[in-house]
């Protein structure tokens, strides 16, 4: 079994019995100056073995940051961080994708570092959240019911907190006369969706990371950021058309004018 898995519970309980009935023995056989060995030392033993355990834990999870060389950081950190610039070209490639969208309505522009920015964040506060719960062994990545309940949690809680901020941006767009109520709309249906799934995200990666033998603390950040840069903006767009179809008809058109004159020449 791998040294990122915890111990069994019954191994747990096993040692929990055997310093139980150590204590009994010393009670009932010795005195240590004239004091009695009690519940109090059993309580201490146990309290002991399980800080011992967490710190197992944690430096399975992370390893001995002082016994690491530079060659070695680099070897682990170079490869997601050349997946995070990867990433940073897909999400171009998608802002191209809707260029002609993004010139019809340029407000839509507005709002592609606040999509871009609340994403990552959310995301980011989600992996810490989770890598710090498995390394005090509150969250057990084999254990699919605590798997299913923690990625529950964080979607409800992306999107109460993106409806919040969504719902601040539609009555900003109502009293500000620079941004329409449309694309204030679509920001506040967009921050939800889009907070959903960078807290699914951010949550699921270090526990596969953890499943997988991975350095969670390593992996999960990069690759949770490279995927939500872009697929929040393809969410963002995606929405955009839906809510705006006359715009998309104004594009069609103008599209099609291009390649007629283009064909005529």
């Amino acid at each position: 079994m791998s040294s990122l898995h915890q111990r069994s519970v019954e191994s747990q309980y096993d040692e929990m019995i055997m310093l139980a009935e150590s204590a009994l023995a010393t009670e009932t056989s010795a005195k240590e100056n004239n004091t009695t060995v009690g519940g109090d030392r059993i309580g201490g033993e146990v309290h002991h073995q399980n800080q011992q355990q967490h710190s197992n834990t944690v430096h399975s999870l992370v390893g001995d940051y002082r016994k690491e060389s530079v060659v070695k950081i680099l070897k682990s950190r170079i490869g997601w961080l050349s997946a995070f610039f990867l990433g940073l070209i897909l999400a171009a490639v998608v802002v191209e994708r809707f260029e002609e969208l993004l010139t019809h309505e340029v407000e839509l522009s507005y709002f592609v570092p606040l999509l871009i920015g609340h994403g990552g964040n959310t995301g980011s506060q989600s992996v810490a959240t989770v890598i710090r719960a498995i390394a005090l062994k509150q969250i057990k990545p084999e254990n699919t019911r605590e798997v299913l309940q923690v990625l529950f949690k964080e979607a409800v809680s992306g999107f109460i907190m993106g409806g919040f901020l969504g719902m601040l941006v539609f009555v900003l767009s109502l009293v500000w006369e620079g941004i329409s109520p449309l694309i204030g709309l679509v920001v506040a249906i967009s921050l939800p969706l889009v907070s959903v799934w960078a807290n699914v995200l951010g949550a699921g990666l270090p526990l596969f990371a953890v499943k997988l033998g991975f350095n969670p603390a390593v992996t999960s950040a990069p690759l949770m950021t490279t995927i939500v840069d872009s697929s929040g903006l393809v969410i963002y767009f995606l929405v955009a058309q839906r809510l705006m179809p006359e715009t998309l008809g104004d594009v069609a058109v103008k599209i099609a004018e291009e390649v007629g004159d283009g064909s005529a020449t």
